[in-house]
């Protein structure tokens, strides 16, 4: 009977740590949408923007120069823990 237990309450906090962050994402829907929405005017330049950015890194990696970001960006390296 105690495996029997033990097993059920193992089921339960599985549960809940499998249920948990689909409830804590419900609740931030309506932040996220509200936020969204203000945001939603500028998703062509966003986009334009990201496009830009990956072309450039495909680029950096054809040519192998993707080297040449690390090197410019090495101060975010003092911001790591």
């Amino acid at each position: 009977m105690d495996t029997v237990g033990k097993g059920v309450g193992l089921l339960i906090v599985y549960s809940a740590g499998l249920g948990i962050p689909f409830l804590l994402t419900t609740v931030a829907m309506k932040g996220f949408f509200r936020i969204f929405s203000k945001i939603k005017k500028y998703m062509g330049l966003i986009q334009k923007i990201s496009g830009s950015i990956l072309v450039l890194l495909g680029i950096l990696m054809i040519t192998g120069k993707l080297t040449l970001i690390t090197s410019k960006l090495g101060f975010l390296n003092t911001l790591a823990w």
